[in-house]
């Protein structure tokens, strides 16, 4: 069995036409840049809980 680390290398997507191949792009962007966002906010608010008096780890 293969494992492809990069999605963009898998059959499938290659057999996916020029425009079908840019929507799965942008979707995966999308979601990556969703993903960096929610972690930049979680890391935000962990800092304001950290503060909080009566906050352990």
């Amino acid at each position: 069995m293969t494992i492809i680390f990069y999605f963009h290398q898998d059959p499938r997507f290659l057999a996916l036409n020029d425009k079908r191949q840019k929507e799965v792009l942008n979707l995966f962007n999308d979601r990556k840049a969703r993903n960096t966002a929610f972690n930049k906010a979680k890391e935000e608010l962990i800092c304001k809980l950290r503060k909080l008096h009566g906050y352990y780890d």
